[in-house]
């Protein structure tokens, strides 16, 4: 379910508030854009930690961005922020999407929020991104959008261990990807069969 590495939404992502009575009374929904175009989330009922899964097709981005603004004195370059001195840092923001969806008709059924953090976005951008809708619902392709009452889908923190150990597992694969492109030893990428044999033998 992973997406491919040139995904414009790479990694999890957090359906954080939602239109769509889809997530009335679940929590802890993850969404993962598919290479095969799919959205495919993972969610939990309010009473159990059983976790189920949902999938959507029909689908489209209404708009994406960041949360939470630069000061004057910084830039956003494609490696980062660069500071007036030219010295660029990675960016700190987190990414925001949404998401609109449809049921085989040109009416949006409803829109989601995702972010690629588990932090909740700010109030300034929800309410920037309801003017964003406002605007978008003037246009033929995403009618019926300022109409909307977003909800929030909870995220109480349950699922943390999971999502850690997913992005363990996502920092090992990048690695052994760019250990190849750049010209690492091959002595330094990780093996997983050897270091799970390893990992029996304790400290060495």
């Amino acid at each position: 379910m992973s997406p491919p590495i040139y995904s414009s939404y790479p990694g999890i992502w957090h359906v954080q508030h939602s239109s769509r009575e889809l997530w009335h009374g679940k929590r802890n929904v993850h969404a993962e854009f598919t290479a095969e175009g799919s959205l495919d989330c993972t969610y939990q009922e309010r009473e159990t930690s059983e976790i189920k899964a949902y999938k959507d097709t029909d689908w489209e981005v209404v708009v994406d961005g960041k949360d939470g603004h630069l000061q004057c004195w910084m830039k956003e370059t494609e490696y980062g922020i660069e500071d007036s001195a030219g010295e660029i840092r990675g960016d700190w923001r987190a990414r925001w999407v949404v998401v609109a969806f449809h049921s085989g008709s040109d009416t949006i059924d409803g829109v989601d929020i995702l972010c690629n953090r588990q932090t909740e976005i700010s109030r300034d951008t929800r309410l920037e991104i309801l003017e964003i809708l406002k605007l978008k619902s003037k246009n033929a392709q995403f009618p019926g959008l300022n109409d909307l009452v977003l909800l929030a889908v909870p995220d109480d923190g349950a699922r943390n261990e999971e999502m850690r150990k997913a992005a363990e597992q996502e920092q090992r694969e990048w690695e052994k990807r760019t250990g190849k492109e750049v010209g690492i030893s091959e002595d330094l990428i990780y093996n997983d069969v050897e270091e799970e044999e390893a990992s029996r033998c304790g400290v060495q």
